[in-house]
């Protein structure tokens, strides 16, 4: 009788388990889709801030300064060993282009790069929504395009994770100005 009552339990215990994870699994579908939908806009915004840069690119010309750098890390430490990677490939770029001024995306970034010795000039924070990225972004490109031609800077790379596919990112250097 004992043990009955004990099987009983579990098979209960079981049922409602299984009615938690079908409503997690309901939750994150519901989110995928939210994502899914926001991208196709991401996209466009993103097509758009890159002609509008490389149009801003094309009339600032190169300066007698330093190199500066603009890495994009990660908010939190929740996502394997990303951080730390774009983080190592920024430190080499900086050491490689020498003097100048870093700017960090993301609190858990800019600590790592600290680790690696990488003097952060600003940090901003890490955007968790589609809507904190199109609110960082222009106040971002701003003090970016103001830095550059204000210190007369030679260039400006960004260090960002290229996504290459469901939990792949390639940590990438690329030269955003000239």
């Amino acid at each position: 009788m004992k043990r009955e009552l004990e099987l009983r339990r579990r098979a209960q215990s079981l049922k409602a388990l299984g009615e938690a994870v079908r409503a997690m699994k309901n939750l994150a579908a519901h989110h995928l889709g939210e994502a899914r939908r926001a991208v196709e806009p991401a996209l466009a915004y993103r097509s758009g801030v890159l002609r509008l840069v490389g149009h801003a690119g094309s009339l600032l010309r190169a300066g007698d300064g330093g190199h500066g750098l603009l890495v994009v890390g990660a908010e939190h430490g929740l996502c394997g060993s990303y951080p730390a990677r774009i983080a190592e490939l920024a430190a080499q770029r900086r050491a490689e282009l020498g003097e100048g001024p870093t700017l960090s995306v993301g609190r858990r970034g800019t600590a790592l790069l600290k680790r690696h010795g990488v003097a952060v000039a600003r940090e901003y924070p890490g955007p968790s929504s589609v809507n904190g990225i199109v609110q960082l972004l222009l106040p971002l490109a701003e003090e970016l395009l103001t830095i550059y031609a204000r210190d007369r800077l030679a260039s400006f790379e960004v260090v960002a994770g290229r996504f290459e596919g469901i939990g792949q990112a390639v940590p990438m250097a690329t030269t955003l100005l000239p």
